[in-house]
């Protein structure tokens, strides 16, 4: 784990200066073994203990045999006693005779074969090779940047099963989390019932790319929407059919590209602004998005979008203190016909440094103060918000998972929590129905951990749902008890499990699939880590 700077320094903005996810994981001391088939071997599935065997090829030279003749199997030519060969047609005869009546029956099998498919693909019955690319195709495959209207690809299954076994060794591969607090790196919105859902990442090429989801169900391949990004994305759908995608630039200004009327914007609009933090969205009802982000002075800095069209205040608005970290901006649903409430959580100058801080949105719409910064945290801190509640996460410095609830009910903030854990990543925190919170994080082993809090009770321990990541978890909610957790694996692939809320604490362990893509484990972010 990082240890927090002291002496109340501003933390400059960090680059991760980590390798991409490519085989070594940040080490470069360790080389993966690749699976290839060499030329003169075949890998066999079903060997020894279930595992694979290596199968030598039958040579096309024959060995010599003792003795000096060559041998070559059960239908080696062979000589007369006396020496003399018998007639070649007497002895093949029958075997010619045979080979020539296969030959006319493929010939008849082979045209009527060719007539019932070109039939069929004369009337658009046939499928294409390109529909069934399935979930592993990468970013590379779409290489050309998606600025027009959709084009559906149809319907490819939703991943590829994987799994992600403990070497033999007992040596856990090592992800880039090792050693840090990983960021969020995947970014969601969502429309529609059953909603469709648009996953953004940042591909090998610093451009976003996208793909969609509905019905547990990929229904298109990785698109690139084309730009030059230092950050990684985030989204939200602040109405039917339309999707934002917000990103830092290279040059830190805050970038979006707008998807409506089934149309992507050609080009990415600037908002301006110096961001040395990612940018955070969220959108409190219809026609509204929040946007945040920690600018070159540690001030935060924000607009906000009422009617769908135009961001205000035209210049960003300062809404703050000292910022030692991203700030996280979490929106609650509308409610009795009103706009939700907007909260923010960051990482403030306390003492010590790194103090958890957090603001709330009043009822008109206006920030109020933000609060004392207290304790001393790592990594990215989360919110969730609900209609009458606010749930803050953060990992401390010692990486146990801590917790703090504001009430509507007593318009207060409880005590800390400790949840307890190891952790090397942000966490995902959704809720499901009124009583039930679930968080995600990475564990010290890469893996993905999961407690649940149903009412007011959380789990007593922590279970492990397997995976292997590079990334914070990222989770979207598909349906009622029914959601997704996605995240950067191995070798830049997105990869996902599903999961079946229930009403139980523990969901065990997961089946995960591989999604493809060729995405960046590099990041943008500010603050300890």
């Amino acid at each position: 784990m990082a240890t927090p700077r002291n002496g109340g320094t501003a933390p400059n903005q960090q680059y991760s200066t980590l390798p991409e996810v490519m085989p070594g994981f940040g080490n470069r001391d360790l080389t993966l073994p690749e699976a290839r088939q060499p030329e003169d071997e075949k890998m066999l599935a079903g060997g020894g203990g279930g595992g694979f065997a290596l199968v030598k090829p039958i040579s096309s030279s024959p060995s010599l045999a003792p003795g000096g003749a060559a041998e070559i199997g059960n239908n080696a030519d062979v000589t007369t006693a006396g020496g003399a060969r018998p007639n070649w047609f007497k002895r093949q005869r029958k075997w010619v005779l045979v080979a020539i009546a296969a030959a006319i029956v493929a010939i008849v099998v082979a045209v009527v074969v060719g007539v019932v498919v070109g039939t069929k693909s004369s009337n658009g019955s046939g499928e294409s090779s390109e529909s069934n690319k399935g979930g592993s195709g990468g970013s590379g495959s779409n290489s050309g940047t998606d600025s027009g209207s959709e084009t559906p690809t149809g319907p490819t299954p939703f991943g590829i099963p994987t799994t992600f076994p403990d070497p033999p060794n007992g040596e856990l591969l090592l992800s880039t989390c090792k050693g840090t607090i990983c960021p969020q790196m995947l970014a969601s919105a969502q429309f529609g019932s059953p909603p469709t859902t648009y996953l953004f990442s940042r591909g090998l090429d610093n451009a976003f790319w996208y793909r969609t989801v509905t019905n547990s169900t990929w229904t298109s391949e990785w698109k690139s929407l084309g730009g030059t990004f230092l950050s990684q994305p985030t989204a939200a759908s602040m109405r039917e059919g339309r999707v934002d995608v917000f990103g830092v630039f290279t040059d830190k200004t805050a970038r979006y590209k707008t998807f409506q009327n089934g149309v992507w914007e050609s080009e990415w609009t600037s908002m301006d602004g110096i961001s040395q933090s990612p940018l955070n969205v969220c959108s409190r009802g219809p026609g509204n998005l929040e946007i945040i982000y920690t600018g070159s002075d540690n001030d935060k800095w924000y607009k906000y979008m009422k009617d769908g069209n135009n961001w205000l205040p035209t210049q960003w608005q300062r809404i703050g203190d000292y910022g030692a970290s991203t700030v996280d901006i979490g929106c609650a649903p509308p409610s009795n016909g009103a706009l939700g409430r907007a909260d923010l959580v960051t990482y403030g100058k306390g003492n010590p440094e790194y103090g958890m801080t957090y603001m709330r949105m009043n009822a008109t719409g206006s920030w109020g103060g933000w609060s004392a910064a207290t304790g001393s945290f790592i990594g990215d801190p989360t919110v969730l918000s609900s209609v009458d509640r606010a749930d803050y996460f953060a990992v401390a410095a010692d990486g146990t998972l801590r917790c703090r609830t504001w009430s509507n009910a007593t318009d207060s903030v409880a005590e800390e929590i400790n949840l307890g854990g190891g952790f090397m990543s942000a966490v995902a925190v959704f809720a499901t129905g009124d009583s039930r919170v679930d968080v995600i994080g990475v564990g010290g082993d890469a893996r993905a951990w999961h407690k649940a809090r149903i009412g007011q009770t959380w789990g007593t321990a922590w279970e492990s749902l397997g995976g292997w990541f590079n990334s914070a978890p990222k989770v979207v909610v598909t349906g009622e008890g029914e959601a997704v957790v996605f995240g950067l694996g191995p070798n830049g692939t997105i990869i996902h499990a599903n999961i079946e809320v229930g009403e139980n604490f523990n969901w065990g362990p997961r089946q995960w699939y591989s999604d493809g893509g060729e995405m960046t484990a590099r990041w943008y972010r500010l603050g300890p880590a």
